[in-house]
């Protein structure tokens, strides 16, 4: 996204993955559009950089706007279950490109009022949690990060999964 600038017709995306060379990802008409979706930037631990310049009539302008994004992949959970008493265990596939992972879990499917838990690498590949309620069920999620510098650059949240606590 960006900030709309007076007297601008369109815009021009450009993109570089990784120190690649940069390349022209969409022209976009209208002047009112501040948004684009780049589903070909999809690989997975690569950095992107974009650059957005304003169009007019009298062309398109040498100043840009940029913004840098690094693609990390979507986890799935492989299993949620009830391990042992008042007790869940979830279970997903290792990500190399990524740090950690973070893992919500909640009564509510909205997830309203969920709990969090952070992974500070990525080789876990499961975790516990303890002190659940018998006969409630409960929603999990979790997502995956990459760390650069102070900041983490998140994936999309995975599927939801549910466990019923029976034991």
């Amino acid at each position: 996204t960006w900030k709309k600038v007076a007297g601008a017709t369109g815009y021009v995306i450009k993109r570089q993955a990784g120190s690649g060379e940069w390349k022209t990802v969409k022209t976009v008409s209208g002047g009112n559009v501040v948004t684009y979706t780049d589903a070909y930037a999809n690989t997975n631990g690569t950095k992107y950089t974009y650059r957005v310049y304003a169009k007019a009539a009298t062309g398109t302008s040498n100043l840009y706007v940029a913004s840098v994004c690094y693609k990390v992949l979507r986890p799935a959970i492989k299993s949620v279950t009830n391990s042992a008493s008042k007790k869940m265990t979830v279970k997903w596939a290792k990500n190399a490109k990524a740090n950690g992972y973070k893992l919500q879990y909640s009564l509510k499917s909205n997830f309203s009022g969920a709990k969090t838990w952070d992974s500070k690498k990525n080789s876990v590949i499961s975790w516990t949690q303890g002190g659940l309620t018998k006969g409630k069920k409960y929603y999990v999620r979790m997502r995956t990060y990459k760390k650069v510098g102070s900041k983490k650059y998140y994936s999309t949240w995975s599927a939801t999964k549910t466990v019923v606590i029976k034991k």
